[in-house]
């Protein structure tokens, strides 16, 4: 494609030592869980703020009938359990956009509490768990090896509902409810299913069941709970506290989490500096979601602060960072560049001149239809658009860079 700055007479592009700011570190993880409508219905994976458990954003879950059940994450991809079609089998997604594939069937029959699975981090080995029963999965072909049946249960009634491995490989279970809103908290030995209790929890007035637990890298215990609906308040996103026990709800949720993974967030960061638009703004990007040449969809790249009612294109290059002089800004990317079409940036109605308009692009999308660029690629963007308040040749709206590498 064209290089955007191909017959622009700007003078000589002598190439300038980069002083550059970065963005403050992103999250070390994100929050994913698979739920249905509250209606009943179709499957949802939607990525959560690690920290208030807010949905961020949305994809649905493809392939007829996968009725999921626990998450892991592993591979840059997440794992879960599928009911139907029987018999019930393993299924991996894409985080960026829920594209799935199928991997194979576990043999098993139709079991809906007490199915779960995580990866432990520390060897690379995955683990499944049934009411009774205790696995190691292999991700590829979804075949199961027996590590034994659960072993040191506090009470003849109890079974297992979930399970959760830490980074360091220690891996909790949870038990059933006694009926009086407690369960029984364990540690478990990940070579022989022996559980060890540690402790009661409790949701006051909470009874049902702990859907799936996952720890972040931070070592926090996270928590999808369903109420049997004698308390639908209760039903939610908790934190369990390792050292108290206490349980803390983080967001109440209509529908009740099936599974729930925290999985690494994108490595990404600005730098280079926007243009002072003509209104006083200046133009400021971002990307959000997990960008990959193998999804459909899944990473924005957007500028804020920009002029209304104008059209802009995103700049991109697999080179260098550059501090180029251009349009009276700043070019931050070096040749060769390719660009994505323009887009308008919306805002307020014409006749206002404000700084309420948005470019946004989804990369991944542009990437399906227009460009291979291989997993690992670090890449640069930069939004680029005309300014109708600033006179030629200098009527350029101009964003800081984006920097990111590719995921898988």
């Amino acid at each position: 494609m064209k290089d955007l700055i191909t017959g622009l007479v700007l003078g000589p592009l002598t190439v300038i030592p980069v002083v550059c700011g970065s963005a403050g570190a992103a999250q070390s993880d994100w929050l994913y869980g698979v739920r249905s409508e509250p209606s009943g219905g179709s499957f949802k994976l939607e990525r959560m703020d690690p920290g208030s458990g807010s949905v961020v954003s949305t994809s649905a879950f493809s392939g007829a009938g996968t009725s999921p059940y626990g998450l892991a994450y592993a591979g840059e991809r997440l794992f879960t359990i599928n009911l139907f079609p029987f018999p019930t089998r393993l299924s991996k997604h894409h985080p960026a956009d829920a594209g799935r594939q199928a991997i194979g069937s576990l043999g098993l029959s139709y079991q809906w509490i007490g199915l779960g699975l995580d990866l432990d981090p520390s060897s690379g080995v995955m683990y499944f768990s049934t009411k009774w029963q205790f696995y190691r999965i292999n991700p590829t072909n979804g075949s199961l090896a027996s590590v034994g049946p659960y072993i040191g249960f506090v009470a003849p009634w109890d079974q297992i509902e979930s399970i959760a491995i830490d980074s360091n490989g220690q891996a909790v279970a949870i038990g059933m409810d006694d009926g009086s809103t407690r369960h029984a908290f364990y540690d478990l030995d990940l070579g022989t299913g022996q559980l060890t209790w540690i402790a009661d929890i409790l949701i006051a007035n909470g009874h049902g069941w702990y859907w799936d637990l996952a720890f972040n890298t931070s070592g926090e215990l996270w928590a999808s709970f369903m109420d049997n609906g004698l308390n639908p308040s209760a039903q939610g996103l908790y934190k369990i506290d390792r050292s108290s026990f206490a349980v803390t709800l983080v967001r109440p949720t209509p529908s009740y989490y099936y599974g729930i993974a925290f999985v690494p967030a994108t490595a990404q960061a600005t730098y280079c500096v926007g243009k002072l638009n003509s209104l006083g703004c200046v133009p400021e990007i971002v990307g959000d979601g997990f960008p990959s040449p193998t999804a459909a969809s899944g990473y924005t790249i957007r500028a804020t602060e920009v002029r209304n009612r104008t059209t802009g294109t995103l700049a991109f290059s697999a080179g260098a960072r550059a501090n180029l002089p251009f349009g009276g800004g700043t070019l931050c990317l070096t040749s060769p560049l390719r660009r994505t079409g323009a887009r308008d940036s919306g805002g307020s109605p014409a006749g206002v001149a404000d700084c309420s308009g948005v470019w946004q692009l989804d990369f991944n999308t542009w990437m399906a239809h227009n460009a291979t660029l291989p997993a690992g690629t670090t890449v640069r963007a930069q939004w680029l658009g005309r300014d109708p308040g600033l006179a030629a040749p200098n009527n350029w709206s101009i964003s800081n860079a984006l920097e990111f590498d590719l995921r898988p």
